[in-house]
């Protein structure tokens, strides 16, 4: 079962609930990366293409920006990487890790996903407080529709094609369960792999919101993470050795 905290439908629903989860293709595990206001006109997309916000959202939107990896995607591959003891991670461990990352995540998209928010809307609070960086969830994303009242969620990478993601809209943000949960910290959290350039993507340590509206660049809170570090194993099979 998949606690559900915020999703769409009649009536409108803002609290808990347990539903039986059957993945689809656009659900997403999200980690939260950074949040922060940002300019509507000239607004940049994940996929650094120009995007039109909704109105709805006003001239200084509020943007949670995550990394994703599709649900249907992890639940494929979680089973083929051997758990980690992270108290105890020898030289061993860590070439094991790396050979993991590189065998299992060779090709595999992983997006970003920007969620729009208007600075008035009263479920700010609640998301701003929700999606803080190093905390993963599950947001599901459909295509969005003319003049759709539901939040929109912008998805992409500059370094995926275009055509594989449309404008969304979010249709329900959802805790991840304990188990998954732990899978999800314990192969994308690669402290124990220094010379692959990517740091570590847990931790829970939010500072407070900026005091102005910036260019788009988010000067929000701010959690370096896979996709600061190189994004590396995600879409051309080999490690970034740029790092951070």
């Amino acid at each position: 079962m998949i606690d559900l905290y915020y999703w769409y439908g009649y009536p409108y629903h803002f609290g808990h609930a347990s539903w039986g989860f059957e993945p689809r293709d656009g659900d997403y595990f999200v980690f939260a990366e950074d949040a922060g206001p940002v300019l509507a006109e000239g607004a940049i997309g994940p996929d650094e293409r120009p995007i039109t916000i909704p109105d709805a959202q006003g001239k200084e939107p509020w943007r949670i920006r995550s990394g994703g990896i599709r649900v249907i995607t992890f639940l494929g591959i979680m089973n083929r990487f051997r758990p980690l003891d992270h108290e105890d991670v020898g030289a061993l461990e860590r070439s094991r890790r790396r050979d993991e990352l590189l065998q299992n995540l060779e090709g595999v998209p992983l997006p970003l996903l920007d969620l729009y928010l208007s600075r008035d809307d009263h479920v700010l609070p609640f998301f701003d407080a929700t999606l803080t960086p190093g905390s993963w969830h599950i947001m599901g994303v459909r295509s969005r529709r003319l003049e759709d009242w539901r939040l929109p969620v912008f998805v992409g990478a500059a370094d995926l094609p275009p055509t594989d993601y449309r404008p969304g809209a979010l249709e329900f943000l959802a805790a991840v369960p304990p188990y998954l949960y732990s899978r999800l910290r314990d192969i994308f959290s690669l402290v124990h792999v220094p010379d692959a350039g990517i740091e570590d993507l847990g931790g829970d340590e939010p500072p407070g919101p900026p005091d102005r509206p910036d260019d788009g660049g988010g000067e929000g809170r701010r959690l370096r993470t896979f996709d600061e570090a190189g994004r590396a194993w995600s879409l051309r099979g080999e490690l970034d050795q740029e790092g951070a």
